[in-house]
């Protein structure tokens, strides 16, 4: 297995090292824009990478404005897929390097043979009227097999034109190859950190499902 992540704010990479080193990979790859990213820790036994978007970003609160850091994370996601199938493992996993992964969830994702793996985190939707912490299935933490990867390629041609939303672009294209082994997994131990109104914070998923209990009456409703 390849585990793989693009970088924008290195804050929380010693902790996702950490995690993701319970799903023993033999190859971690780290992809990064130089246009975006923060100082990297030293030493990280990884692979990293460099690509250049060439359009800076004002700061990491800001990082969605005009889809820039969606662009630079589609660009990142392909890299990782080009370098995952140089090698002679059979599945790669792409986590946001502020995930952090608990031996539960490592657990599972060890036991599992899969063509499209979808990892439940939790997250604030970026679009839409409501800002409320859920279980967001459509983000850019995934796992696909290799048959899946060299397939997707070509179809990941990004541009500022089309790269938002690119996480809900990204599925639908996997989705699109009609993947046999289709898993959905989700651990009330993984944590996500979030930056909302200036604070972060560490948010579980039990917690954001706790949460959901009171928002989904909300997020479901229809507005006339």
């Amino acid at each position: 297995m390849v585990v793989g992540t693009t970088v924008g704010n290195t804050r929380y990479l010693g902790e996702w090292f950490e995690g993701i080193s319970k799903l023993n990979p033999s190859t971690i790859l780290i992809s990064m824009d130089k246009s975006r990213h923060d100082k990297m820790p030293p030493d990280l036994p990884a692979k990293i990478f460099s690509y250049d978007t060439g359009i800076n970003w004002e700061n990491y609160e800001k990082r969605h404005k005009m889809w820039i850091s969606d662009y630079s994370i589609g660009i990142g996601i392909k890299e990782i897929l080009s370098q995952f199938v140089k090698t002679d493992c059979n599945h790669v996993i792409i986590i946001d390097s502020d995930i952090i992964v608990d031996e539960g969830l490592a657990h599972k994702i060890r036991d599992l043979d899969f063509d499209y793996l979808q990892i439940g985190v939790p997250a604030i939707a970026r679009e839409g009227r409501f800002d409320f912490i859920d279980i967001f299935w459509k983000s850019s933490n995934f796992g696909i097999s290799k048959k899946i990867a060299r397939n997707i390629l070509p179809k990941m041609n990004f541009t500022l034109d089309n790269c938002y939303p690119v996480d809900r672009n990204i599925h639908k294209m996997i989705k699109s190859l009609k993947p046999v082994k289709h898993s959905r997994i989700k651990s009330p131990g993984l944590f996500h950190y979030l930056n909302k109104n200036g604070k972060t914070i560490r948010v579980s998923t039990l917690n954001a499902q706790l949460h959901s209990i009171y928002t989904k009456p909300l997020i479901t409703a229809k507005i006339y």
